[in-house]
């Protein structure tokens, strides 16, 4: 048997195949014991280390342990057009009882230390002193040990006021905590759709033969982004009303960034195509966007403002784009659904 890191669905298109599953005592793991890695002892290495984190007592690939696992093996038979779920942890392994075809889907989400380490490193990461590389000028390098000591030391104080101002909220905005929701449509009622579409004239970029004007520029870059405006948005039907934070006081997000359209479109791409009137009254917010490989947001918007205000807030900094924010009495529900006001 082998331990999943992942949540699992498994979908049998045709055949049989009989899953074995037996749950093992490492909840929520962040990897996986498999034992036909075997051949490579550094990744054999990593997993003990990793369930040992959770069950000090674990012993590589021997599920039988009750210090692995727990409880009875059950069997179940997957005929073709079964659906099976089985969380990550458990131990399980598969017999193929006729042949066929089936589908495994792995799913791996963000765990709450992930997502708080990354949240503090993007604080950190707004202080020179722990922007700092290190290097020691010292021949035994006490200089950096001492410093290390130093910043460890202010952590406690950091991660207080993280809780303080309620920074929850700020690492998970609104549009974070909802599901997402899709919209399933019928094959035959889109097909319909499609059939009954027709134009009275030509379509806009087709001459009356139906071919395509070369003089027409399309753009799919622009097709394929979604822009919300922040004074049409409307929070989803079962969403609670939002309210201020405890000093009933309206705040930044420490770790949301506002910019202008203008500033990024209008130093790669080619004026021709697009005009400071096409996207001057689009703003890009980023959340939390610190923290990985790529330093990529985890949320990421497009706002249209016709009103000024977003403009006006791009233009503030530091304290004065808190005070102005401080003195906001009813601010757009976008601003606060994907998290920029907290």
């Amino acid at each position: 048997m082998k331990q999943q890191l992942q949540e699992n669905f498994t979908i049998q298109l045709s055949g049989r195949k009989k899953w074995t599953l037996k749950q093992g005592t490492v909840k929520h793991p962040t990897r996986g014991t498999t034992p036909h890695y075997r051949s490579s002892a550094d990744v054999i290495e990593n997993q003990i280390k990793a369930a040992r984190l959770s069950n000090p007592d674990y012993q590589f690939g021997k599920q039988d342990l009750e210090s692995n696992a727990f409880g009875n093996e059950v069997d179940i038979i997957m005929d073709a057009g079964d659906v099976l779920y089985f969380p990550a942890g458990m131990f399980h392994k598969v017999e193929t009882l006729e042949k066929g075809v089936s589908i495994n889907i792995s799913l791996m989400g963000s765990t709450y230390a992930s997502l708080v380490c990354k949240t503090l490193e993007h604080l950190l990461l707004e202080k020179e002193e722990w922007r700092e590389v290190i290097c020691s000028s010292q021949e035994r390098g006490s200089d950096v040990l001492e410093k290390l000591k130093s910043l460890i030391s202010s952590l406690p104080s950091v991660v207080e006021h993280c809780g303080e101002c309620g920074l929850a909220e700020g690492i998970l905005p609104p549009v974070l905590r909802q599901p997402p929701t899709f919209q399933l449509v019928e094959e035959e009622q889109e097909i319909e759709e499609s059939e009954s579409g027709e134009d009275d004239g030509d379509s806009p970029g087709e001459d009356g033969d139906g071919e395509v004007d070369d003089d027409v520029d399309v753009d799919d870059d622009d097709d394929d982004e979604h822009i919300v405006d922040i004074n049409e948005f409307e929070l989803p039907e079962d969403f609670n009303s939002i309210t201020p934070s405890r000093n009933k006081a309206w705040r930044r997000n420490p770790l949301a960034s506002l910019m202008r359209m203008t500033d990024v479109k209008s130093f790669f791409e080619d004026k021709q195509h697009h005009s400071e009137e096409d996207t001057r009254n689009l703003f890009i917010l980023n959340i939390n966007f610190a923290g990985n490989e790529m330093h990529e947001s985890a949320v990421r918007v497009i706002l249209r403002d016709e009103s000024g205000r977003l403009e006006y807030l791009c233009s503030l900094q530091g304290k004065s784009l808190d005070e102005a924010i401080e003195a906001l009495e009813a601010p757009q529900s976008a601003l606060r659904y994907y998290g920029f006001i907290i």
